[in-house]
């Protein structure tokens, strides 16, 4: 049985080409993009206000949060996954039951971490980090209820929902930061993420139509889930480790200031990085769909994953490269005292490319049809690992300050996504385009690389003027949107028809 919506013909699956993925992103990519824009803005305005001191204090409030959400059973992702299965069998009445047993249950496990930090909330001595503990419940509570009910609308494909809760947080972020930074200062930062949170889960509410707020509980449903969506659970898990060990390095070993400047560099990473994230956003139902109602047929869906794979790089490679072309020179007109954030800025936005890039091996890795998410969990659970270690030789052993942090991020991730290829291509050899993908993707991953480069040793002098530097700004983003138009075009030209000979399939 075929998903609705979605077709089989030849070797061509509909709905996961770049120009689909797009079409279905452009809400969900103008809200990312906005949002993103306007985070940016209030990042630089409380930047102002605050010394990198007080920065990475408030940061480190957030960082306890973050670690704080991981504490999950993975009967949501187990929930996710089943409910895309069952709608792609037209069972949606199962699927919706499936998705409200499984938000109410990681629910109750989501909450226990937070009332573990109110208890040591009395023997912390700093009183912003007091202030944070006794807030955790809500703190870490509010994302995962907003995550989970954005999680399974967009499994729906109910996209322009989502698209319009983003545009809600966009727009409440930036004003209620800047509002409680001025009134507050730093706890205006620990306290921002809170209230965007709680507005987002009312609009879900309250617009999103669903029937998800009546409390559904089913142990032995709840166990299924548990059992079928633990790896996913343990995955999500040591991947936001994974992505949070360099993080907690510094926190843990350096000064709030320095913390301060990387947590200031990496949090516009990731404003970056999630404007990007729409396209993978909309290609997880499709594509899981698609597997699994080719039930083992010519798997015509792979070829499309693969070109899809290579234009979701190249535009997180414009992404990344757009990026490092306007921090630096908005940095020293705007906030001179966060120049030592500039390096490692540089040098961490290549996590933009190399996260986005990790995400179709890691999707058909997940999928219900492929079943390699044990497997898949290993790998990051290797790469965590990896990465701890390298962080205690590098910072704490030789001392070489947090620049060794972002090196080892990127040097791993970089592994870390060729492994994910090379065990995607297995998983469904012969269709997996591997030849076509690999050689772009590499291509792109030098490009973006050499573009960054040049970026880097032109960056203009701390003392120049404000013509210089908005002058400076202005040709290095218009040089990076020459180059990647240009590949782009070469890339679409280049892109001949991916026949089943070319893939070692039968002709």
């Amino acid at each position: 049985m075929t998903a609705p919506g979605l077709s089989l013909q030849g070797n061509r699956v509909g709905g996961l080409g770049i120009r689909s993925l797009l079409t279905g992103a452009a809400a969900l990519s103008g809200a990312a993009i906005a949002s993103s824009a306007l985070s940016a803005v209030a990042g630089f305005a409380v930047a102002r206000w605050l010394d990198p001191a007080d920065y990475g204090r408030a940061q480190t409030v957030l960082l306890i949060y973050s670690l704080g959400s991981l504490v999950r059973s993975g009967i949501f992702e187990g929930g996710v996954r089943r409910s895309i299965e069952l709608t792609a069998l037209s069972r949606q009445d199962e699927a919706r039951r499936v998705e409200r047993v499984a938000l109410w249950a990681e629910t109750l496990v989501s909450a226990t971490p937070g009332v573990l930090l109110v208890l040591w909330a009395p023997w912390v001595d700093d009183r912003l980090l007091r202030l944070g503990l006794l807030l955790a419940p809500i703190a870490i509570l509010a994302p995962s209820i907003s995550s989970f009910l954005g999680g399974l609308l967009l499994g729906q494909e109910r996209f322009k929902v989502v698209a319009r809760a983003g545009v809600v947080r966009g727009l409440t972020y930036p004003v209620v930061l800047v509002v409680l930074v001025q009134v507050f200062g730093a706890l205006g930062i620990v306290a921002t993420p809170i209230i965007a949170d709680l507005v987002v889960i009312a609009w879900y509410v309250t617009r999103g139509k669903q029937s998800l707020t009546v409390p559904t509980f089913d142990r032995r449903l709840a166990g299924q889930l548990l059992r079928s969506g633990f790896p996913l659970g343990a995955g999500a898990i040591v991947y936001w480790l994974y992505r949070s060990a360099g993080s907690a390095a510094v926190a843990l070993s350096a000064s709030h200031s320095v913390y301060g400047l990387y947590a200031f560099a990496g949090g516009l990473v990731a404003v970056a990085a999630r404007a990007v994230a729409s396209i993978q956003t909309v290609l997880m139902p499709r594509l899981w769909r698609v597997m699994s109602a080719d039930e083992g047929r010519d798997r015509g869906w792979a070829q499309d994953a693969g070109r899809s794979a290579v234009w979701i790089a190249t535009i997180a490679a414009l992404a990344t490269n757009l990026a490092q072309a306007g921090f630096g020179p908005a940095v020293l007109l705007l906030v001179p005292r966060f120049a030592g954030s500039i390096r490692l800025f540089d040098l961490m936005a290549f996590n933009i490319l190399l996260l986005s890039a990790s995400a179709v091996p890691s999707l058909i890795l997940d999928s219900p049809a492929v079943n390699q998410q044990v497997r898949h969990l290993f790998f990051w659970i290797v790469a965590t690992a990896i990465n701890i270690a390298c962080n205690v030789v590098a910072f704490h052993l030789l001392d070489l300050g947090p620049i060794a942090i972002v090196v080892n991020d990127v040097w791993i991730q970089t592994v870390l996504v060729i492994v994910l290829f090379r065990a995607a291509e297995r998983s469904v050899a012969p269709h997996w385009p591997g030849g076509f993908v690999h050689k772009r993707l590499f291509g792109i991953a030098i490009a973006s690389a050499c573009i960054g480069g040049v970026l880097h040793v032109s960056m203009p002098d701390s003392g120049s003027s404000l013509g210089m530097l908005l002058g400076h700004a202005a040709v290095r983003t218009l040089v990076v949107a020459g180059c990647w138009a240009g590949a782009a075009m070469l890339l679409r030209d280049g892109q001949r028809p991916i026949t089943a000979a070319a893939v070692g399939g039968p002709t």
